[in-house]
């Protein structure tokens, strides 16, 4: 354990007020014996037992009615739940899980490995002609099957 200094003897009453009774059982003596040997912690100490006081003294008034009327007209109205929310949640969910299936679908048609490169390469000149505009509209069958 740390030796009590002043630092740690102020934030000990800081914390826990003056009344030696409040402190944590294994900071106790270590600030007594501080409190004894150190003239200036009985400063630290009264300056903690007043605050304490002070505190104890202070007290708050119930909250009257007509505050407790006013927070309660300004609370928001509880909502009920309605058929048509119900609804709407529903779609959303569904959509989400049709958007889902068709992305998962995706995944599996295409695969995670690379596609060969003749393939690539095949993709990539049709995309080409598509947006040059010298693709055919429909491609012919004959083309898959020259040799």
């Amino acid at each position: 354990m740390e030796p009590m200094d002043e630092e740690r003897f102020e934030g000990l009453t800081g914390a826990y007020g003056g009344e030696s009774a409040r402190w944590p059982q294994a900071e106790r003596a270590p600030a007594l014996r501080y409190l004894a040997a150190t003239p200036a912690a009985h400063r630290t100490r009264a300056d903690a037992l007043q605050l304490d006081a002070m505190l104890d003294a202070w007290s708050m008034d119930a909250p009257g009615a007509a505050l407790a009327r006013r927070i309660a007209a300004g609370a928001p109205a509880a909502r009920t739940l309605r058929a048509r929310d119900l609804w709407i949640s529903g779609v959303g969910l569904a959509a989400a899980c049709v958007i889902g299936i068709m992305v998962g679908a995706g995944f599996g048609a295409s695969g995670l490995g690379a596609a060969p490169s003749h393939e690539t390469d095949t993709a990539t000149a049709n995309i080409s002609a598509a947006l040059d505009g010298t693709a055919p509209a429909v491609p012919s069958l004959d083309e898959g099957s020259s040799s």
